[in-house]
């Protein structure tokens, strides 16, 4: 969200752990999934997407144990998802990304959207280059960064989010 500050203005988180409004007055639902057999899996409670307004931007943040990618959908374009997915029985719209063997995303619940164009990446997660760079002392030559990223992969979503915050405030 630091990341649109010059831009719009200041923020601060609405409702939940996933919803911030800017002094300009766009907001931003973000929603964070890890790849799982080849597919991203979001829920939008509806809370949510019966007040999608003019100003409500989705980001869909895409993790995939190495790297994690995101994507922005304008309020028109959320709004046009939104419509076309029936609740579930949990009253939750379903989105689901599919990365299919050749490697090109696509929003299942709308095929034609260009996703794999408009993804952004927001780093790798690795030792040596990326914009998350997990820091290692050379006197702990048994660190397992595949471990690091499970046990990262299994917090509750606000954690890892606020982590990937955290590392991005020392990236340059």
């Amino acid at each position: 969200m630091r990341k649109f500050e010059g831009t719009w203005g200041n923020y601060e988180q609405l409702a939940g752990i996933s919803l911030f409004k800017f002094s300009n007055g766009n907001k931003f639902l973000t929603l964070y999934s890890s790849l799982n057999n080849d597919k991203w899996f979001y829920g939008i409670s509806e809370q949510y997407w019966r007040n999608w307004d003019e100003k409500t931007y989705m980001v869909l943040l895409f993790g995939d144990g190495k790297k994690c990618d995101y994507a922005i959908l304008n309020p028109k374009e959320s709004q046009d998802l939104l419509r076309g997915i029936q609740p579930a029985k949990d009253d939750q719209k379903k989105i689901n990304i599919r990365l299919p063997s050749l490697g090109k995303e696509y929003i299942q619940e709308w095929k034609s959207f260009p996703l794999t164009a408009r993804l952004i990446s927001l780093g790798t997660i690795e030792t040596e280059s990326g914009c998350l760079k997990l820091q290692m002392s050379k006197h702990r030559s048994k660190f397992d960064v595949d471990k690091v990223l499970q046990i990262f992969q299994r917090l509750p979503e606000s954690e890892r989010k606020a982590i990937i915050e955290e590392l991005q405030k020392e990236v340059p």
